[in-house]
């Protein structure tokens, strides 16, 4: 993730940041179906969504204080 999206997710709101997880998380499912079919060529985009999501699930948090 570069550093404007980073911005984006920390000036995002709850609900926008709430329907970016849902997003996230259904491609990092799809990914994860590719993966055990055998059709996924770079596997380090799945660890990369995952921090994405962590990096999202924590502004999210900072939001509800």
């Amino acid at each position: 993730m570069k550093r404007k999206d980073i911005e984006q997710l920390a000036t995002a709101t709850a609900d926008e940041l709430r329907s970016r997880l849902d997003d996230m998380r259904k491609r990092l499912h799809s990914l994860m179906f590719e993966r055990s079919v055998g059709k996924l060529k770079n596997l380090h985009e799945i660890h990369g969504l995952r921090k994405d999501i962590a990096r999202a699930l924590t502004f999210l948090a900072m939001k509800h204080d």
